[in-house]
């Protein structure tokens, strides 16, 4: 096959679906053709099947969801069973699309596919809508935020809260939109809120916060030597805590306890502390929730990864291009008040703001993937197929370090 010739890469990529306690619920799984710049899908089976060929035998779903159901969209045909649906119903729940009509045979597939296991889901609910029948052969409701007007929503919320269903708000873009729609009762939430911020007008960052960023700029320095991170660490003394806790559980199974930083440094070595300290520092970021850790280390992983591809000896500084682009969500405040505050170069700080440079054009890449913003993942110097890779990767090492936070907390 040559460079130039059609490929049938399918690129999947997940949004995560939260509770009311923000942890992570489900994942909805999102179609990319691995051919065209955008989600251009004149077939909608085509789209559909294609994913799920991917999800099950390319990547493996448990490599996306790591155990949660994955909500994936159902064109009519798969509906009526034109289709094998490869997963398992207890691994699944099935969106039905706002163009599928209430029709008989419609309703009499939805009663099979409940009847079989399968959860069904109502995909982007709005007013007026015209797919009213199907409510009571759904499990859950997925209410567009963005079709309802803010009164009528209230009162709609109102009313469905009268029926067996669970109702889950998408489109979910702010933290007060979060805090309004818990308030009505909803079960679930779909969006960016977790990565926008709350900005607290008139505050400035708090003194234990600020340290705890210049830990991690001083951390994530491709120049620091063993004995500076050995320092660092031991000057704070929560962080040593938590390090030891976590290096002496059974995560490590190590045989014989270690009783000092040096002691772990040594054992783990130079970059694999720095990594292990950032995980921990970012959890003391005020209280910040699990889920919006977990994006912002695939964000950072997925830039170093393809940073790589260009710029080997600057990966550490792209991995701390996507991990402090998610630092005005972990703080309340715009990131450029808390870019003024940390010793980091013109040309990280130009990436962060306006997205300008090589590494400015990386973040810009892997936060549109990592949106479904198909239109904008392109980028003139890495193939369409590294970025799926080192997205899978991304996703598989930020689960994994899940336990750092967790168990050092």
């Amino acid at each position: 096959m040559t460079e130039n010739a059609p490929t049938s890469t399918v690129f999947v990529a997940r949004q995560q679906i939260y509770d009311r306690e923000l942890n992570v619920a489900a994942y909805e799984l999102l179609f990319r053709s691995g051919v065209e710049n955008h989600a251009a899908v004149s077939d909608g089976d085509v789209a559909t099947s294609q994913l799920m060929i991917n999800a099950v035998i390319e990547i493996g779903l448990e490599n996306l969801v790591f155990g949660r159901p994955a909500y994936v969209n159902f064109t009519k045909n798969f509906l009526l069973g034109k289709y094998e649906i490869p997963f398992e119903p207890d691994k699944l729940v099935i969106e039905v699309l706002e163009d599928v009509e209430p029709e008989p045979e419609i309703i009499a597939a939805l009663v099979t596919l409940r009847e079989t296991g399968y959860a069904i889901a109502i995909d982007h609910y709005v007013e007026s809508d015209k797919r009213k029948e199907l409510l009571n052969l759904a499990d859950i409701l997925k209410i567009d935020l963005k079709g309802f007007s803010k009164d009528v929503l209230v009162q709609e919320v109102k009313e469905l809260k009268q029926r067996p269903l669970k109702l889950l708000a998408e489109k979910v873009e702010t933290v007060e939109e979060f805090n309004h729609c818990k308030e009505l009762g909803f079960d679930y939430f779909q969006g960016f809120f977790l990565s926008r911020p709350q900005v607290v007008k008139g505050q400035t960052i708090a003194n234990n916060q600020l340290a705890i960023l210049n830990l991690l700029v001083q951390l994530r320095d491709p120049n620091v030597t063993f004995k500076e991170v050995v320092d660092l660490v031991k000057q704070d003394v929560a962080l040593s805590v938590k390090l030891l806790k976590y290096v002496n559980s059974v995560v490590f199974g190590v045989r014989r306890e270690i009783e000092s930083i040096h002691q772990a440094a040594v054992r783990l070595g130079l970059k694999k502390i720095c990594e292990i300290a950032t995980l921990i520092s970012m959890g003391g970021l005020a209280g910040a929730p699990l889920p919006l850790i977990e994006t912002t280390l695939i964000r950072a992983r997925m830039c170093e990864i393809l940073g790589a591809r260009n710029r080997r000896e600057n990966t550490e500084v792209c991995f701390t291009v996507g991990l402090f682009s998610s630092m005005d969500a972990f703080l309340g405040q715009s990131l450029s008040l808390i870019l003024k505050e940390l010793p980091l170069t013109i040309e990280i700080k130009e990436a962060l703001l306006s997205h300008a440079g090589p590494m400015g054009r990386l973040l810009s890449s892997v936060i549109a993937f990592e949106r479904g913003n198909w239109d904008s993942v392109s980028h003139p110097e890495v193939p369409e197929t590294a970025i799926q890779s080192a997205y899978l990767n991304a996703v598989s090492w930020a689960n994994s370090q899940a336990s750092v936070v967790s168990t050092a907390t």
